[in-house]
């Protein structure tokens, strides 16, 4: 039997639907994506759900259970088209005959003739249907998740305390009951320069289910996020604090531990609690906002042989911790007893000195001399003392040192204040000041660069370098440094 050759002829399916060859909304289009890695496994290997988010405004992203990404259309000149498997052959026929144009008296093909198989053709046909057809390629980049857009709406759920809440409720049914059929604007999303000193007095608050379908970002980097915004769970609806009303109770729940002679590595809440809240008055706080602060100036106490339970949000992956020193307690107290870090006390009394209001008008904070600020850093301890417990390196990410003659100042400059768009931190921080170190601007950097990026490459695109001879105020010599000013 001779070899027979096979010829693939394309053919169109029959309701394929060429106006997606060049409109991009055609019904029923099919589009390619390219991706790989962590999101080709999760794609093919994962039971987990996969979301792509992003309104009309927005750039639309990928969510996974774990990772946010970016979708980025190709253009391509060439156009791809899709269709089955070859090697799964459905319409194979024989060749059919061709016909003798130079003989005028060769009959000439009919349909009942045209599929005649040519007694010396060694070929045959196999049909492939084209399904669909894709002019551009969809791209998949890993991202950081736009918190943001969480931050925002965090910004109009902010607590202030008990009489702010009911105040707050009674404002809000007065207003229902005036525009019953009136719906609340949504948060604009991508301003990117939310600040707990703009909350707002509207209140807008959501359970974790909700701000997952309204922020850009996946199930765990939420989670982390609302850690991130120090945010708690009250009522089923996720809350920040207002940062006076924090500071004030963060102070006086310090001062009620340590006032006391209280051993800091087994505290009970319970008792912190009741010692707070056993006065009379307006000044009462609720025990979930008491539980909460104490949470975010501990560590978790660790038992033997029970691990420290999460909320079911962020339990797939916990946050980093230093674990306190095992001892024996019942397992039922566990939840009830915390280690107070001596580390974050020392943050909350610099940022306390930090924020300290300015005289000078043209200010909002007040601006220290460094050595003035490191001495009241020290009293204001609570008596508590340690290795490297009052540290520069604990500001990094709070402050700014500025050199003036052969003195040195430090102000507030909070790095959770700036926008996260790139371009706006980068303008604001030449703002402030005209020159930086590498080392001084790297801490109000660092939490925007996106996965898989370095901060060298992002000032590299943002900033300009050039080397200059500073004076070492340790060494009192001069030295080469580089240095970084706007693009």
């Amino acid at each position: 039997m001779a070899n027979i050759k096979t010829k693939h002829v394309l053919r169109f399916k029959n309701d394929f639907d060429d106006r997606g060859l060049n409109t991009e909304n055609a019904d029923g289009k099919y589009r390619l994506f390219e991706i790989d890695g962590d999101l080709g496994e999760a794609l093919l290997n994962s039971s987990d759900k996969i979301f792509i988010k992003g309104n009309s405004t927005e750039e639309a992203v990928m969510c996974t259970k774990n990772a946010t990404f970016e979708i980025r259309k190709k253009e391509s000149s060439n156009t791809v088209l899709l269709v089955p498997d070859t090697f799964e052959t459905k319409n194979v026929f024989p060749a059919p005959k061709t016909p003798n144009t130079n003989n005028a008296n060769a009959p000439s093909p009919s349909k009942d003739n045209s599929m005649d198989v040519d007694k010396d053709s060694k070929e045959a046909v196999d049909e492939i249907i084209i399904q669909g057809g894709m002019p551009n390629i969809y791209t998949m980049r890993k991202v950081a998740p736009r918190l943001n857009q969480l931050q925002a709406l965090l910004a109009h759920a902010v607590y202030s305390g008990k009489m702010s809440e009911q105040f707050a409720n009674d404002s809000s049914s007065s207003s229902s009951r005036d525009n019953n059929n009136n719906e609340s604007k949504r948060v604009k999303l991508n301003s990117g320069k939310a600040s707990p000193s703009s909350y707002n007095t509207t209140k807008m608050i959501y359970s974790f289910d909700e701000l997952l379908q309204r922020v850009q970002c996946s199930e765990q980097e939420l989670a982390d996020g609302l850690r991130k915004f120090k945010a708690f769970e009250l009522n089923d609806k996720w809350r920040v604090l207002d940062n006076d009303y924090f500071m004030r109770l963060s102070d006086t729940i310090l001062s009620t531990i340590l006032s006391n002679g209280v051993d800091i590595k087994a505290i009970k809440c319970s008792d912190v609690i009741n010692s707070i809240n056993s006065g009379e008055g307006e000044d009462e706080y609720d025990n979930e906002i008491i539980h909460h602060v104490l949470r975010l100036y501990s560590k978790p106490f660790a038992v033997k042989g029970v691990e420290p339970s999460l909320h079911k949000a962020a339990s797939s992956s916990p946050m980093p911790v230093v674990v306190a020193k095992p001892v024996h307690v019942s397992v039922n107290e566990i939840q009830n007893i915390i280690e107070l870090d001596v580390l974050k006390i020392s943050i909350f009394r610099a940022k306390q000195l930090l924020s300290q209001q300015s005289v000078d008008r043209e200010e909002p904070y007040k601006r220290w001399k460094l050595d003035e600020f490191l001495d009241a850093w020290k009293e204001q301890m609570y008596g508590l003392s340690g290795e490297n417990l009052v540290s520069l390196d604990h500001c990094k990410k709070l402050a700014v040192i500025e050199n003036v003659g052969p003195d040195q100042f430090i102000k507030r400059f909070y790095s959770s204040d700036l926008p996260t768009d790139v371009k706006d931190r980068f303008k604001l921080l030449f703002q402030i000041r005209t020159k930086w170190t590498e080392e001084d601007l790297k801490p109000f950097v660092e939490d925007i660069v996106a996965p898989g990026k370095s901060i060298s490459s992002y000032l590299m695109k943002h900033t300009r370098n050039s080397m200059s001879k500073v004076n070492d105020l340790n060494t009192g010599k001069m030295k080469n440094v580089r240095l970084y000013s706007a693009r």
